[in-house]
């Protein structure tokens, strides 16, 4: 997207503040909202095998291996950067983008492993018609056969065996973006290789500049703000706004290195007042000691810094106001800010507005959707790899949702059922409330479906040079390995991916947070059972608010840690062992509002290996509100297999929906010996007809094998409350007289349309005992908004657990309701959750108003 310089960079804000800064000449956000695009293909692109001589002009670049020890293909790319376009521009993100032509089925195909594709810069240009695996051009030799190439750029995640025709491979980095900035004037030349080069067939088959589809060709594109000279460029944009108010600052061209600008307050009524502030150096420069002051007599500590590429951040924080999000500025390199003027505006939304989270940088944009909420566009992400598209936003007032689907693409639902969310239709483009930040899932018909995953609006956003904090602001980053200590804060920024993982060892108040993406793929492995985030004798440690790319083992695991918990995470994984959050020897853990999309157990709560870990109970567990979509491999939710220790108690899994499970939605293979006290199924649904309970102590392949202890352990106290499914079995087995499952209850359940209501509704062995049955469907409690002020008209309202019966909606007058509502109808099926239609005949405003629901 290209648009003209020298508009109003509006960023999405916390709560209470929003930081608006606009410069003279030339802007950016970061993420720009009017980035120039330059989108080039190859001059030149080939491929070399090491077994074979030049590969020429071809319609196909190979990168893989073959089944021959040492018979390896690399891919090389060059792209001409001597354009005049970058002249002076700041790039902000370079990708390369890679197309797949069709899926290798050569001699029995490529298999089906998951492979890292770097990519590298080669050292020295090559020619198609000359390049070879021991030559460049013809003449000259490489240094090394294969290819001169420094360290790795980036890296990514696939399977050859897999993919299919027109699967894009995304390549995306701070480090390519370095090596676009220095080849500039000149030839950027690449090279794609596997980092484990062996003799197990992965042949990516990868469409060249030749190919007969020009969509399928290799692009690089770059995002760039170019050079701007005009000083006065859209002067005074901020004015005609009434509910802006801004101020200036200006200063004579510098004698020297060091500079002293200051900021000038421009009406009565202008709410800022800032000292001073110095600029020193040529490259990097901080600017200290500024107060704001926001019109009332409260001063704010503000802090403003310039970065590498001369970014201007800007950022307030205060005990009594919610923190100002980051703003940039790309200041004018070549005038050395000689005669410039700026403009710095601080505006107050009212609570509740909804914020939209950039997208994840060097990710497509979602050509099937466009969503708003309140009106305020949502980056829609393309995470096919993940087999899905998403959007992310917060919100802390309710909201109305738009999405909008592109030609060919159809609504079929809204997920988890249970909310009874029925849209407006509007030709293309579906509407809804969203009461609270929720977890959904947009199932449609000719596109992969969508996850909206909205979170609360942040607080006390940290500062990035709070020497507590590792902080990773907007764009990307690549630091692997991070290791935060003790009382430390790692913070991954609204529009930040951070590539790597995260292990936190023997620590104490240790928190991750924000609202970036920790992209693990290529640094969680499963053959090293390295985890994307993982917490090992800690106590006190939090993971909130930020997306997690799981690589191919567990994307989180709290092992031997106490006082932990897991909030408003949303996990995506795709291949065999990415369980979602996993807990070993555990006490006092809560995991709340999460979206986790996986290819094993979405929670996979167990304990490992007593020899080596000891026996720590495992007790006070809760996972709520919580969404899962699994596939392939696993399961909803696993209690075991392994559990190797005397107790595991006080488990309990509310408001938890399955919308996706290859196994069961709830599975116990319980291996080992634990007494396995009050394990609680709370308001589960489980959204498909495959199994929805099985349960059993056995000796399993998972059982203790270092000769430990060969016992198996026993249930006391196993519930489900509010269970529902459309019709998958339940199923419990006990192992012996001595192993029991004991004291079973199923309370207000159901399978279908029927009632769990005897011992005939599930499926037991003589050793599951004192199974107790009872319906008395409780009084429910649920809020309703209403969106339009002062305007009668429709209230949807879902309420889990009402089925097909008769429900009467009651007053709460101890909340000073009167009732102006009446029921007008409700719908029904299958089992779903039902939708309640309410007509409100004038009540004003955006209020709650809270109802209780009653079976007649």
């Amino acid at each position: 997207m290209a648009i003209g310089h020298g508009g109003l960079c509006l960023l999405p804000m916390s709560l209470k503040h929003f930081l608006i800064v606009s410069l003279a000449g030339s802007i950016a956000c970061s993420s720009p909202m009017w980035a120039d695009t330059l989108v080039l293909t190859p001059t030149d692109d080939s491929y070399i095998r090491a077994s074979q001589s030049n590969q020429g002009e071809n319609t196909l670049v190979i990168i893989g291996d073959t089944a021959t020890a040492n018979d390896y293909l690399r891919g090389a790319f060059a792209f001409d950067l001597s354009g005049s376009v970058l002249t002076g521009a700041t790039i902000s993100s370079v990708t390369l983008t890679l197309t797949i032509d069709t899926r290798d089925t050569s001699n029995g195909g490529s298999s089906s492993a998951v492979n890292t594709i770097d990519l590298h810069e080669l050292s020295a240009s090559f020619t198609n018609n000359g390049i070879t695996w021991t030559s460049r051009d013809g003449s000259n030799p490489w240094s090394t056969a294969g290819g001169d190439f420094g360290g790795v750029l980036t890296s990514l995640i696939s399977n050859a065996g897999s993919v299919n025709t027109g699967d894009k491979l995304n390549f995306s980095s701070t480090a390519l973006m370095a090596a676009a900035e220095a080849a500039r004037g000149g030839t950027l030349p690449l090279l794609g290789k596997l980092q484990n080069e062996d003799a197990n067939r992965s042949v990516f088959r990868i469409a060249s500049a030749n190919h007969s589809n020009p969509s399928y060709r290799p692009v690089l594109t770059i995002e760039y703000q170019a050079f701007v000279s005009d000083p006065n460029l859209s002067q005074d944009i901020l004015s005609g706004d009434p509910d802006l108010q801004f101020g200036t600052i200006t200063g004579d061209p510098p004698a020297s290195a060091t500079r002293t600008l200051r900021f000038v307050n421009e009406g009565p009524n202008n709410p800022i007042t800032i000292e001073s502030a110095q600029i020193t150096g040529s490259g990097v420069f901080t600017i200290n000691d500024l107060a704001l002051n926001d019109g009332g007599g409260q001063t704010l500590p503000l802090t403003l810094q310039v970065g590498d590429a001369l970014a201007l951040k800007v950022a307030a924080s205060s005990s009594d106001y919610l923190p100002l999000a980051e703003a940039t500025l790309i200041l004018d390199t070549n005038d050395n800010l000689q005669d410039r003027e700026f403009a710095l505006s601080v505006s107050f939304p009212e609570p509740g507005s909804a914020m939209a989270h950039p997208a994840i940088p060097g990710t497509p944009a979602s050509s099937a959707y466009q969503v708003r909420v309140d009106g305020v566009p949502v980056a829609v992400n393309d995470e096919s790899y993940f087999d899905f598209h998403t959007a992310f936003f917060s919100i802390e007032e309710p909201a109305m949702v738009e999405v909008e689907f592109s030609p060919g693409v159809s609504y079929t639902s809204i997920h988890p059922l249970r909310h009874g969310i029925q849209p407006t239709i509007n030709g293309n483009t579906i509407s809804f409330p969203m009461l609270e930040p929720h977890k959904l899932v947009i199932k449609a018909s000719g596109a992969l479906p969508l996850a909206l995953c909205a979170t609360p609006n942040e607080e006390n956003i940290p500062a990035s040079g709070d020497p507590d904090v590792l902080y990773f602001g907007p764009g990307t980053h690549e630091p692997g390995l991070i290791e935060p200590v003790s009382g430390q804060t790692v913070y991954l920024a609204s529009g930040a991916l951070v590539k790597g993982r995260i292990e936190v060892r023997d620590a104490t108040g240790v928190t991750i947070r924000g609202r970036g993406t920790l992209d693990a793929r290529g640094y969680s492995v499963r053959g090293d059972k390295t985890h994307a985030i993982l917490f090992e004798g800690c106590n006190d440690v939090h993971i909130e608010g930020i997306g997690i790319r799981g690589g191919t083992w567990w994307q989180t695991l709290f092992l031997l840690t106490n006082d932990a918990s897991a909030i408003h995470l949303s996990l995506f994984g795709v291949s065999v062992n990415t369980d979602g959050i996993d807990i070993d020897g555990v006490q006092r853990f809560v995991a709340r509002d999460c979206f986790i999309r996986c290819e094993d157990d979405g929670f996979g709560w167990h304990v490992l290996d007593a020899e080596t870990n000891g026996e720590p109970p495992t007790r006070d567990c809760l996972a709520e509100d919580c969404v899962i979509w699994n596939t392939r491999y696993g399961n909803g939710l696993r209690v075991g297999a392994s559990m190797e220790t005397e107790l595991f108690e006080n488990i309990t899994f509310r408001d938890i929906d399955v919308l996706e499970h290859a196994g069961a939605a709830i599975y116990a293979d319980h291996s080992d010996w634990a007494t396995c006290r009050n394990i609680r199924f709370e308001n589960f649904t489980d959204e498909t007809t495959k199994q929805t309970v099985n349960m059993y102590i056995d000796k399993t392949r998972y059982s203790n094998a270092t000769g430990y202890r060969d016992e198996r352990g026993h249930y006391d106290g196993l519930h489900f409350v509010n269970l529902n499914s459309p019709g998958g079995g339940i199923r419990l087995a006990g192992y012996d007289a001595g192993h029991l499952i004991d004291q079973v209850s199923f309370t207000n359940s159901k399978t279908g349309s029927s009632w769990i209501d005897g011992p005939e509704d599930i499926t037991t062995n003589a050793f599951v005992t004192n199974v107790t049955f009872s319906v008395d469907p409780p009084v429910f409690e649920a809020r309703a908004i209403k969106l339009s002020p002062s305007v009668a008209g429709w209230i949807q309202l879902g309420f889990s657990s009402i089925r097909d019966e008769a429900y009467s909606i009651l007053a709460s007058d101890d909340l000073g309701i009167t009732d102006p509502f009446s029921v007008i109808g409700n719908t029904t099926g299958n089992g779903d959750a039902t939708s309640i239609l309410l007509y409100d005949s004038g009540a004003a405003g955006k209020q709650r108003r809270f109802y209780r629901i009653r079976k007649d």
